[in-house]
């Protein structure tokens, strides 16, 4: 695969947007653009400055063309290109930078980015939290990650996705992301973005910003706002608002996003695809099951052998779905209804996985896009990844994400990719040949509940962090 990664974009173009809610001055051209990475199998190139797709192109071209301000929610930061690019804005053109970023990576991996910024004159606000507050440097344990990964260019102009901004997102992961040019839209990410950076000073030094769910007033408030973007209906949804909602089987229910995402489920008549990081969620689930005779969708191996995991579930349930077998994550939060029909197509993205930690307790955001031309180019995404030749035989195989096989891809060097990528693909301590899994051939055994005991195997590979569970 070339180390220039090609990356597909789909567009909804307009002149003159009316919005159902919230009314804002209508840009000449407002817009709803979707972006699917195309990722190169070598990691070298994928860490290349010069290795440029097209999300992170139009990324850098947003930043580039930004005259007032830059407001960005940044979960995971090491791409040089994007850093350069906001402190040039800030220093050179005198845009304000403002950032919003998650405490683990704020003062962990990333600490060192995050310090160019700042010692560029950018303000930078964490959420202070770390799971379960095991970071003594990010003692809250309130169980919320600031998960979202979205930028607000001069009060018009959103990306959001699925892509953090590092190289593994751009150039190495399946991933999508989406750019919208809408003021109602860009207005309602500005009062979230807003919200969390609150008075623009660290939570320690007397930070008024708020998170996860001290963000609400109550758990039951909902605020699904509807859009009307140069006729393309959209709506949006933040995490964790709503989440005392209760949810039923019966209709769309629960937390905002966790309702959004139900909804676009809801509404599939004959055919439902999706590509999904992690689905731990029960009730998503079974909302996908009670649709199997029109369903299939592809999920990451660290996520299907999460102990919690639905994946085995969604098998026995008669839904073919795939254990991938790529270097890079399927990191997408991605579904798509009734794609190719004309029953009101509907394309899901953004940030959130579908957990309930995600829905319940995480800063996220998700968009619920009604376009017939998206909802097209997003089940062609889900078909590619579910057909590739990589994936062959991948239904219900368990398998963790540093096994491989022959079908595995190689990189530029004509190594097994995943195990020559200097990465812990599986989040299990060891990385390439001092993973066991990097040692020999996978075997698929399937939805067996094979049991796994502590350090031991697992099907093909060790256990998801080592922890006891069965294989699913």
């Amino acid at each position: 695969m070339s180390s220039s990664p090609r990356q597909r974009r789909f567009s909804i173009l307009g002149i003159g947007a009316s919005f159902t809610l919230a009314p804002a001055t209508a840009f000449a051209t407002d817009s709803v653009e979707v972006f699917f990475t195309t990722p190169t199998n070598d990691i070298a190139a994928a860490e290349s400055a010069s290795t440029v797709g097209a999300i992170e192109q139009g990324v850098l071209s947003s930043i580039g063309a930004a005259t007032t301000s830059i407001d960005a929610a940044i979960y995971e930061l090491d791409r040089t290109n994007i850093i350069n690019a906001l402190i040039d804005a800030k220093k050179n053109r005198s845009v304000s930078v403002r950032v919003v970023a998650e405490c683990e990576n704020r003062l962990g991996a990333d600490k060192p980015n995050y310090d160019l910024l700042a010692a560029a004159g950018i303000p930078i606000v964490h959420d202070g939290s770390s799971f379960n507050g095991t970071d003594p440097n990010c003692p809250d344990g309130n169980g919320g990650t600031m998960h979202d990964k979205f930028m607000i260019f001069d009060g018009g102009t959103v990306w959001t996705g699925s892509v953090n901004y590092t190289s593994t997102g751009f150039n190495y992961n399946r991933e999508h992301a989406v750019k919208v040019v809408s003021a109602s839209i860009a207005g309602q990410y500005a009062a979230e973005f807003a919200t969390m950076f609150g008075n623009g000073v660290p939570l320690e030094n007397g930070g008024t910003g708020r998170f996860s769910r001290s963000k609400y007033a109550d758990g039951t408030s909902s605020n699904i706002v509807v859009h009307n973007v140069n006729g393309v209906t959209v709506q949006t949804a933040f995490s964790p608002r709503g989440y005392n909602n209760t949810y039923t089987s019966s209709k769309p229910t629960g937390p905002d996003t966790m309702k959004l995402l139900r909804t676009g489920i809801f509404s599939a008549s004959g055919d439902l695809r999706f590509a999904i990081f992690f689905l731990n969620h029960s009730q998503i689930r079974s909302d996908l099951v009670a649709r199997s005779a029109f369903t299939n969708g592809i999920m990451d191996a660290v996520g299907a052998m999460d102990s919690g995991s639905q994946f085995g579930a969604l098998s026995a349930g008669g839904i073919p779905v795939k254990n991938e077998n790529f270097p890079g994550k399927v990191h997408h939060k991605l579904l798509v209804a009734d794609a190719g029909t004309t029953s009101d197509p509907q394309t899901v993205v953004g940030s959130t996985n579908w957990t309930s930690s995600a829905f319940s307790f995480n800063d996220e955001n998700m968009l619920l896009i009604h376009s017939a031309t998206i909802a097209s180019a997003a089940r062609s995404e889900v078909t590619t990844l579910y057909n590739d030749p990589a994936n062959v035989g991948m239904e219900a195989c368990g398998h963790t994400a540093e096994a491989f096989n022959a079908s595995s891809p190689v990189d530029l060097q004509g190594r097994v990719a995943v195990c020559n990528d200097a990465n812990d693909n599986d989040f299990n301590g060891l990385i390439d040949a001092a993973d066991a899994a990097c040692g020999r051939i996978m075997t698929c055994c399937g939805a067996s509940g094979a049991v796994c005991a502590t350090g031991g195997d697992c099907c093909s590979g060790t256990c998801f962090n080592g922890n006891p569970k069965t294989c699913k």
